[in-house]
């Protein structure tokens, strides 16, 4: 027996941190889906250190090629199906915003109108 450590398997490491980006990605996408965006956004702030840490040079150096591929592929899907649920849930948020708005609007001139004699009506 050897009293040095044995270097950490780096595919296995890559593996352990891929599975838990993909994870993270996965619950991303079910909150766009629900349109839980705040939940979404802190779920991305907890996975982005995880990724950025996932293909940086020296952990993905010692991967192979198509198994780098692969793996980001699979999280660009995600990515791109999550992106594009934001978008769609920003149009019905801006949709939704300028209903308001114009409800507002309405009310506000509802509220604060006032009657204004017609000068051709002068029998008022």
């Amino acid at each position: 027996m050897s009293d040095t450590a044995s270097p950490p398997d780096t595919h296995a490491l890559f593996r352990q941190k891929f599975l838990l980006v993909l994870e993270k990605s996965q619950a991303m996408l079910v909150l766009a889906k629900e349109g839980e965006w705040r939940s979404l956004i802190a779920l991305e702030e907890e996975r982005r250190p995880i990724l950025e840490s996932l293909f940086n040079h020296s952990s993905s150096a010692a991967v192979d090629a198509g198994a780098l591929s692969v793996a980001i592929k699979q999280l660009m899907v995600i990515d791109q199906e999550i992106t594009a649920l934001s978008v769609a849930g920003r149009e019905v948020a801006v949709s939704e915003l300028r209903k308001l708005s114009k409800s507002r609007k309405a009310a506000s001139l509802y509220a604060g109108q006032q009657y204004i004699p017609n000068p051709k009506n002068r029998n008022l």
